[in-house]
């Protein structure tokens, strides 16, 4: 609280206040101080939002969602962020003891909304401790469907995570229309497996068997991709989360060598890895959960605005590859998608 208290004013020679060496008359000296008295409450009550991320800072797919979050927000609150850190500590006993330190700071914060991103921040935190609180969650990133975490809930809505497999499937179709057998190739993580298990739905529907290549290390996606070479009409290069010892590098290398068999995949860092990459925007997902976050902050309740799904994709070329493998793509896809080189 700020407290004024009246001081009697003594003029010098000239008619001056001495404690009002610029001179103002009493009146504007008294319109000053209320008005800073009118200001200073605004600052003491601005909107807190924290952003809970699933995963750790430097995560490109995260980042991009972090990005377009904060640009969106700016000036609307002041936005904390926790990480949670589940793709490089995959352990349950970790994601349970995090969750934890993630709750003790909703508890305390008690921010005005909550962002957040991806599976782990839904299983671990707000599932379990949040559902039908008072703190509204706008979460993104979420693979497929949030019926297993059971949203939509009072309190919670948010932009689902959705690959498009269908196109996918008809661009291998369009290269090789006899496929019959591909693997995905990615590093073992739960969010990655949830995408392996909906290729592998989609795939199986259409007469195309697509195989479980997930691993733990490099070398292991190295000797897959290797190998693959000689038993696959296609190859899904996936996610390099998961893959503790991943090298970036070396991967270029691999791909360069091993290329004579379709690749193609749907994240943004793995499009210099792939021959045709259909990826998800994280921007998207995170510019439309702060959209949602401020019409909350102005009064809507999060049960009155539905879960979507992600409704934009961009699409890249790597003409280097596609030479080196004999792969021509159509013209109506060349001229849509951005070219790339490993």
């Amino acid at each position: 609280m700020l407290i004024f208290s009246y001081m009697e004013i003594h003029n010098d020679h000239k008619g001056r206040d001495l404690g009002n060496p610029l001179g103002l008359p009493m009146i504007k000296i008294i319109i000053l101080l209320a008005l800073s008295l009118s200001l200073w409450p605004l600052t003491a009550s601005a909107k807190s939002c924290l952003f809970l991320a699933s995963y750790h800072k430097g995560y490109e797919w995260q980042d991009g969602i972090e990005a377009g979050m904060r640009e969106v927000l700016d000036n609307k609150c002041t936005i904390e962020a926790f990480y949670l850190d589940t793709k490089r500590n995959m352990g349950e006993e970790y994601a349970v003891r995090t969750a934890q330190q993630a709750r003790k700071l909703i508890d305390t914060m008690q921010p005005d909304v909550v962002i957040a991103s991806d599976d782990s921040a839904a299983r671990y935190v707000i599932a379990p401790y949040y559902k039908g609180s008072s703190i509204p969650f706008v979460f993104c990133g979420i693979n497929w469907s949030a019926e297993k975490y059971g949203f939509p809930a009072s309190n919670v809505t948010g932009m689902l995570e959705i690959i498009s497999i269908d196109q996918l499937l008809k661009v291998i179709r369009t290269v090789n229309p006899d496929a019959s057998r591909g693997i995905f190739i990615a590093g073992d993580v739960p969010s990655t497996r949830s995408n392996y298990e909906r290729y592998r739905k989609i795939f199986t529907a259409s007469d195309i068997a697509i195989e479980d290549g997930m691993v733990m290390s490099f070398a292991e996606w190295g000797n897959k991709l290797a190998k693959s070479q000689q038993e696959m009409d296609f190859i899904i290069l996936a996610n390099k989360a998961g893959i503790p010892d991943w090298d970036d590098a070396k991967a270029r290398e691999s791909v360069l060598e091993h290329a004579s068999v379709f690749t193609l995949g749907h994240h943004e860092f793995m499009v210099n890895l792939n021959m045709f990459s259909m990826t998800k925007i994280p921007r998207e997902q995170g510019e439309w959960a702060a959209k949602v976050a401020i019409e909350i902050l102005d009064g809507a309740k999060a049960s009155d605005i539905p879960i979507i799904a992600n409704r934009r994709w961009n699409i890249y070329a790597n003409e280097v590859l596609l030479d080196k493998a004999g792969i021509r793509l159509p013209a109506t896809i060349m001229r849509k998608a951005v070219k790339v080189r490993p």
